[in-house]
């Protein structure tokens, strides 16, 4: 169920994105966390066509069990020294109650592979996924799916991250 497309952004695209990437208004978190100024919240609407793209891929793949819908479009830059332990999107491994229980899959593009270290992992499968540029992973938000990224090492990690829900509820999509 860990999904990859290789080359899945056009040349246009990517260069539409890592532009993106270079404008200064990342977000601020108001308790000054690990995120804090590494995320860039885009419009769903001027992102229509890789929603879409993306969408189809995960319905086709996935096995969905009903119509999906998009809860989060971000942008995440990935410093020297930045990394994410394993983790679930939609569960915690201890069982208890997790922020974002609606999240049924995560997918990732990679905007660039211009850096050292940064390799995302799943460790229930041990598969590492060294980032590609322009390369799509989508996957189940559940436990099963444990999954972190390494320590970047040199130079900066450039993704796009959509989660999707079946809960139309939580959905962004307005059109």
């Amino acid at each position: 169920m860990i999904k990859i497309y290789e080359n899945f952004l056009d040349k246009e695209e990517l260069e539409l994105y890592n532009n993106l990437m270079k404008l200064n208004y990342w977000q601020k978190t108001s308790k000054n966390d690990t995120w804090d100024e590494r995320l860039k919240n885009l419009e769903i609407r001027e992102n229509k066509n890789l929603i879409k793209k993306i969408k189809n891929k995960i319905t086709s793949d996935q096995n969905c069990s009903g119509d999906i819908y998009l809860e989060t479009l971000q942008l995440v830059s990935w410093r020297v020294g930045d990394e994410q332990g394993p983790h679930a999107d939609s569960e915690n491994a201890d069982g208890s109650l997790h922020l974002y229980p609606w999240r049924n899959f995560s997918s990732i593009v990679y905007l660039n592979d211009s850096f050292l270290g940064g390799q995302t992992y799943f460790l229930n499968q041990n598969i590492y996924i060294q980032p590609k540029v322009g390369t799509l992973v989508c996957f189940p938000g559940t436990v099963e799916f444990l999954h972190g990224v390494e320590k970047i090492l040199k130079g900066n990690r450039h993704t796009i991250i959509l989660f999707w829900t079946y809960d139309k509820e939580h959905s962004q999509e307005e059109w």
